[in-house]
């Protein structure tokens, strides 16, 4: 009997693990970073998006001038300027040195005790005045993502209220709403 294609396993991910060789690669980017700057920070993150975080990338690789304009002059293109790394907290401790016996450099095992969650380093050679009044300054605005607090306060009729399917019913009543059903229409109580 012919062997069935159903029963075959499909593979979903065409990508390959990272081997060794790998992760060695990028210990050593991350202490190659070191010894180029002079400086290393610990930042935290949270609620973060890739198309913001570009721009402080690109600021501290000296990409981007105060006005936040792409600059294409040679003679600011400092590549060198800083590095920001980011995830693979273990392998950021790995080559920054868990204990003082295996510490990369001066001091940093202490550094490396605060790596877990979501935080990242800065490596670069600007003075720590500039580095925090760059981060005081930055905030951007961007839409809310699921389970944000609104800063402002909402009020809603029981017009608008009642435009809204049935369905909705119970996400309204787990925001503290006090609601109904009257008539197949979603209704406020009181």
């Amino acid at each position: 009997m012919p062997k069935s294609k159903r029963a075959q396993r499909v593979v979903l991910t065409k990508t390959a693990k990272k081997t060794r060789e790998h992760k060695t690669n990028y210990v050593e980017m991350v202490r190659e970073a070191i010894d180029a700057n002079e400086r290393v920070y610990l930042f935290s993150y949270e609620n973060m998006r890739s198309n913001h975080f570009k721009d402080v990338r690109l600021h501290f690789r000296g990409g981007i001038d105060k006005n936040n304009k792409m600059s294409d002059n040679d003679e600011n293109d400092t590549s060198a300027e800083g590095r920001i790394f980011l995830g693979k907290n273990k392998l950021l401790q790995i080559a920054l040195g868990r204990t003082p016996e295996d510490e990369y450099s001066d001091n940093l095992h202490r550094l490396s005790k605060d790596l877990s969650g979501s935080v990242g380093i800065l490596c670069t050679n600007q003075s720590a005045s500039d580095v925090e009044e760059y981060f005081a300054t930055l905030a951007v605005e961007d839409f809310a993502r699921a389970g944000a607090t609104s800063p402002r306060t909402v009020v809603l009729t029981k017009e608008q209220v009642e435009t809204h399917p049935v369905s909705m019913m119970e996400q309204f009543r787990k925001l503290g709403m006090p609601v109904e059903v009257k008539n197949g229409r979603v209704a406020l109580i009181g």
